[in-house]
This record gives C-alpha cells, structure tokens and sequence, in this order.
C-alpha cells in the first residue's frame, strides 16, 4: 500500500492501524452495526472560517517530517518482500519510523523513536513544529527502540533499550547524542540466563526543595520476559549519562512494570500495569519525594480492569492519568491531588467507541485545561488518530475528527508556548510514516 504524504488529502477508504509490531488480518465491523456521522461525545464543529484556530479543538499535519532512505519506493514489485503469514501485507520497508516521544528542548523541540528495519534508536528536532529533521548520526544500533523524552536543567535524557538491557541516550542541543547503560537488575541469574530488561519511561525535575537548582532525572520500566510477570524497575540520575538503581522493595516491584512517569515540586509519580506485556491485568502506581526511594500506591485506589498508559501534572495542581480498560473498550481517566490518592473519572460517552478498541495513548496540559491523544480502532487495524479535551479532567470532549487523523495513531504530546504538538504514526501496518500534527494550526 503506497504512503499517503503527511499533508496529502485523506481517501475515502478506511486505513489500517496497529500499534508498532502488529501484523495480521483485521476484525470487520460487527454485523448489523452502523456508524454514526458523528462520534458519542463529539461537540459540533464550529466552521473554522467564522474563528481564529484554538489549541487542542483545531489541528493541522507538520508541513515535513523527514523520513529514514526508502529504499523500496522506487523496488519493483517482483523485489518487495511478502512474509506468507502476513495475510499479503508486504514487509516493512526502509524509510519507515515511528514517533513515540516528543519535548520542549534542544532547538526547540525533540522527538525520540525508532526506524524501521531493526528498530533502530531515532531522534528528530524541529525549530517551530512545521518542519522536522532527523538527527542523522545519532549513535544506535539495531534494536535500540527509544520510549520516552525529558529535559531537566538545559539536558536532554532519552531512554528505552539496547538489545536485553536497558540504555539512554543525553543531549545537550538534541543533535549530538551519548549513549549510556542503565545498571542491570541484581539477582542470582545463572550467567547463561538473560534476563531482559528495558527503561519505558523517564522524567525530570529541577529539586530546588532539597538541593538549590540540581537536575534530577528518573526513569522506570522493568525486567522479564514480555510472556511473563514483570518486576518495575526504577533509576534516578543527576545527568543522565550516570544512573544508580533505586531502593525497591520486592512487594514493590512484585508484577508491575512502569510505563509513564511525571514531576512536580512536590516529587515523582510512576504509573504501570500488571500482567504479561501483550496482555495486562491492571494498575500500579509509584510515589516519590527524591526519585531514590519509591512506594508502591494502594491498588484499592485504582480500579482493576484499567491500565494507565500516560501521566502528566495537572495545571491546577496534582496529577492526571490516561489509558483504557483491559479490554480496550473504553478511555480511563484517573485524577489525583497528591500523587497518592486517586479516583477515576466517571465513565462518559466521549471515552467509548462503539464497543470497539479505543485508547488513550498520552497527556498534557493546554488547550482549555488538559489535552488527550490516542487512537480509536475499527477491529483490530482500521483506525484514526483521536484527540480529547477536557477544562477541569473530570468531564471529557472528542475533537471533531479532520483529514489529518485518517490512518494514523498519536502516542506523545507536548504543551509548547505557541500551542500543542503531537506525535505519532500513519499508514500502520503496511506503512509507518512518522507524523507530527500541530494545535492549533501555525
């Protein structure tokens, strides 16, 4: 399936969508099910022309996001490669990406994933939003996906995995990069076993309560096979470059891994899930005042069929969380105070799709209070890129849906002094074009 350039008009047909590794054949539509012209929840679109663009309702594509090479753009077809058990989706070419992350920092802004083949570790860097080049020699090899991004005291710390074992990456102007290893896991492992483990989320955080103007960076994730439990894992760093693991009790780390972290003057909060990685069981969250040491929250305060997948700082004050039930049948949404205590959000009509797979994939302050993206899925591949509002995080608005979402999926945003910037992917699972969308509109 050709891409469709970021900008292009959208078609008419349905685009399938998958989150990164998923290939195979998609669930059709129930029968007898129609679709609405308009979503449950979606507020009627003002006519763009009669007002003047607002951040997180009015959206717009990146004018360039530059690719890896394509080398199978210009293939014939004799030399495309089919796997037999794709169901006749070609194999994924040179030149595909994937934004995962994205930051205030650097030139202006940096965004971290990976390319296509090999997963190899990718950054990209954009003046204004409109145009994003990708930094050409970051130091990576083959499977080296990048998860997150955060800047703290004038650096940038990027963290995912290299190979079994976790990695991050520092900047100082996100052009030139360094990586370093994150301390493995301790244990009585045989030396034949390999134990994988990666770092999936990060944050950071000027302590100035503690230590006048010290950076403070910390990331999580955690250790064992994606089949199996998990074990969280937690570092902290004063640049990046030098990690020290965190004091974790075992009933801490026990079944859990994080998967999003945020900051606030206060301290750090963690947010995971439980379960094998395919298929997760529920919550987990982490409190802590110095990034050192952590406590697990009480899973009474999060209910056991969600699991979160973003968390970011409030503007007025504490935290919110963002994901979907287990089943990814409907958008959850946690609100907290402290970082301790949380409650969900009530169920709305905005967080479901009718009844089939819906997720919130990230968070951040802006627009009217708090923006949400992520992706709503027709079966299991035909998608579109989704975006939430809300004034207060209690009650909850779709954005109208636009040309610009059509095929894609949004992992990552960013509040930036001129608006919102989101990140993600279009054309999944033959294409993976890296994407940018702009809120509201430069």
């Amino acid at each position: 399936m050709p891409a469709r350039p970021p900008g292009a008009p959208a078609r008419t047909l349905i685009v399938p969508v998958v989150v990164v590794v998923l290939m195979g054949c998609s669930t059709p539509v129930p029968s007898g099910t129609s679709v609405p012209p308009a979503r449950p929840g979606t507020p009627s679109p003002s006519p763009s022309a009669l007002r003047s663009p607002i951040a997180g309702i009015d959206w717009a594509l990146a004018e360039a996001v530059e690719r890896p090479p394509d080398n199978i753009a210009s293939a014939p077809p004799s030399e495309v490669v089919h796997d037999p058990n794709s169901a006749g989706h070609p194999g994924h070419p040179v030149g595909q990406a994937h934004l995962q992350a994205v930051a205030v920092g650097g030139p202006g802004l940096v965004a971290v994933g990976h390319v296509y083949p090999g997963f190899r570790a990718a950054a990209w860097t954009s003046t204004d939003g409109r145009r994003w080049a990708r930094v050409a020699d970051l130091p990576a090899a083959d499977d080296t996906p990048l998860a997150a991004v955060a800047v703290s005291g004038g650096r940038l710390v990027a963290v995912g995995r290299h190979g079994t074992d976790a990695a991050s990456w520092t900047s100082r102007d996100g052009l030139a990069w360094t990586e370093s290893p994150l301390p493995p896991a301790s244990g009585s492992a045989a030396p034949s076993e390999v134990i994988p483990e990666q770092a999936a989320a990060l944050a950071g955080a000027d302590v100035t309560s503690r230590s006048s103007g010290r950076a403070v960076f910390v990331a999580g994730g955690w250790t064992g096979a994606s089949n199996a439990s998990p074990s969280a894992r937690f570092w902290f760093s004063s640049d990046g470059s030098r990690w020290t693991s965190a004091r974790v009790a075992s009933a801490t780390s026990a079944d859990a891994r994080v998967v999003a972290m945020a900051a606030s003057a206060a301290g750090f909060l963690a947010v995971g899930q439980t379960g094998p990685e395919g298929s997760p069981t529920g919550s987990a969250a982490w409190w802590s005042e110095d990034g050192e040491a952590w406590t697990r929250i009480a899973s009474a305060d999060l209910p056991p069929d969600t699991t979160p997948e973003a968390v970011a700082a409030a503007p007025g004050g504490g935290f919110v969380a963002v994901g979907s039930s287990v089943a990814r049948d409907r958008a959850v949404v946690w609100l907290s105070m402290d970082g301790r205590h949380w409650r969900a959000a009530s169920d709305q009509a905005a967080f479901h799709h009718y009844g089939l797979k819906v997720r919130m994939r990230g968070v951040a302050a802006g627009g009217p209070g708090l923006v949400a993206v992520g992706v709503s899925l027709f079966g299991t591949q035909f998608g579109t890129a989704t975006v939430w509002t809300s004034a207060d995080g209690a009650v909850w608005q779709l954005v109208p849906d636009v040309a610009a979402f059509d095929g894609a999926e949004m992992d990552g945003i960013v509040g930036t002094a001129g608006g919102l910037v989101a990140v993600g992917t279009w054309g999944a699972p033959d294409q993976y074009v890296p994407t940018v969308w702009l809120s509201p509109p430069r």
